[in-house]
């Protein structure tokens, strides 16, 4: 229900999710602004230090293998507002995705700007980047949030990423393994855990 004409009610939202996502690769003229989004407190404790993530960033922008995109609104008046990366699951050493194929992606993806915070946009971008990688050629797009997570796990499952199982990453820290792909799309049903 909105608040009468002239209230100072809750602020307005932001628009809803919205199928024009646009993915826009990443530049040098970017880090700034992912130096200001890693340090919002809502990314504390699931990524690093800023600029120990930013300097990440360079070297795999600049070295190739890794597909860095900033997320934009659509529309005449667009805004960044998040980060989004994806690389093939077997490119990198991670036991987590062992026995998906060779064509399997991986994801990896944070919202930097607060306003877009809880207004389903999170979910919006990562259902339409998940289709469109489908729709390219890969068999299913991976990611693998820390089961404490519980925001990152709801907004994937929302998305339409489905629980794999508990795995442990390279660095021996436990993950939850989602897929996006055939079996896992919104109204289908749950994909098998792999052994």
């Amino acid at each position: 229900m909105r608040p009468p004409c002239g209230s100072t009610g809750p602020r307005p939202r932001l628009p809803p999710m919205r199928p024009d996502y646009r993915f826009v690769p990443v530049t040098h003229a970017d880090y700034p602004m992912l130096r200001r989004w890693l340090a919002e407190p809502h990314i504390g404790g699931w990524w690093g230090d800023p600029a120990a993530e930013v300097a990440l960033l360079e070297r795999d922008l600049d070295t190739g293998g890794t597909d860095m995109r900033i997320v934009w609104t659509g529309g005449p008046d667009g805004r960044p507002f998040a980060y989004l990366q994806s690389y093939a699951a077997q490119a990198w050493p991670a036991p987590q995705y062992e026995g998906f194929g060779p064509s399997a992606m991986a994801l990896d993806m944070f919202l930097g700007d607060p306003d877009f915070l809880g207004q389903g946009h999170a979910q919006g971008f990562l259902r339409q980047r998940a289709a469109e990688m489908l729709a390219e050629g890969a068999e299913a797009v991976l990611v693998d949030p820390d089961p404490k997570n519980s925001r990152a796990v709801t907004t994937y499952r929302k998305a339409g990423f489905m629980p794999v199982g508990e795995r442990v990453d390279a660095e021996g820290a436990p993950v939850l393994v989602m897929a996006f792909g055939p079996d896992s799309a919104p109204g289908r049903p749950k994909q098998q855990e792999m052994t």
